[in-house]
């Protein structure tokens, strides 16, 4: 074999093993590190479950493992587009004076989701899948009047929403979906006319839910810096009884 040949061989051999690299980092495998996370998978591999949702304090992740299981599903195929939505009054007040379309402006909402995403896949092909459609991200107001089908939607930071969007989200759902609401009540912008509060209160009413499953995860999940443990729970001294007791399910 000539010097040439060999240095083409030897070229081609580093980009296939470029490429192996590349595409095992972009397997997406949900890991649980505590027993609630692991609770909290379960119920989201559990293909009986088409509405999850998931209560906790921050850094818990709630949304974090939601979307690494949207990532999943969309690499297996059983999916064809994921959607992010969320409730923020600061959205609805600000987004106009943002640059750029709707994904632009959406951006700096919902960073945290896309950071996962470009976990798994290069920036570029993150922004091309948004391009594509295969990643949607859009305002809540926009969701009035759709049905989602072979979709993952992830309503995102629903503590914010009202009982009447809430109401319009979960009833979007259409045939192959999936869909995960996450919030943290001690965290909403809203203490009265609460739609995840409302909701909640409106299930443990509901003694027969077959297709919608409530998991709560705790200040035990947290996997941030245990400062933000302790901060919480001292914040957590001074709230409203009520407004704690929603994390409750009996």
């Amino acid at each position: 074999m000539s010097r040439k040949n060999r240095r083409q061989k030897q070229q081609t051999n580093t980009i296939n093993f470029m490429n192996y690299l590349v595409e095992k980092r972009h397997v997406a495998r949900p890991t649980a590190k505590t027993p609630g996370q692991q609770n909290y998978l379960d119920v989201l591999n559990g293909y009986q479950y088409k509405i999850v949702v998931a209560l906790g304090p921050a850094g818990t992740g709630k949304t974090m493992l939601a979307t690494e299981r949207a990532i999943e599903r969309l690499q297996k195929k059983e999916i064809e587009k994921v959607i992010v939505t969320r409730p923020a009054s600061s959205v609805d007040e600000e987004i106009g004076f943002l640059p750029g379309d709707l994904n632009r402006k959406m951006e700096p909402w919902m960073r945290p989701i896309l950071d996962v995403f470009e976990n798994h896949y290069m920036p570029n092909v993150v922004e091309d899948m948004m391009k594509r459609g295969t990643i949607e991200i859009a305002p809540l107001a926009f969701m009035r009047g759709r049905t989602f089908k072979d979709a993952f939607i992830i309503g995102d930071e629903m503590q914010n929403s009202t009982p009447s969007q809430m109401k319009m989200l979960m009833t979007r759902l259409g045939k192959g979906s999936q869909m995960v609401i996450t919030g943290d009540t001690m965290q909403s912008d809203r203490m009265v006319g609460n739609g995840l509060v409302d909701f909640k209160r409106q299930y443990e009413k509901y003694f027969n839910a077959e297709y919608v499953k409530f998991v709560e995860l705790t200040k035990m999940d947290i996997q941030r810096h245990p400062a933000v443990a302790e901060v919480l729970g001292i914040y957590g001294e001074f709230r409203n009884s009520s407004i704690t007791s929603a994390y409750h399910l009996r």
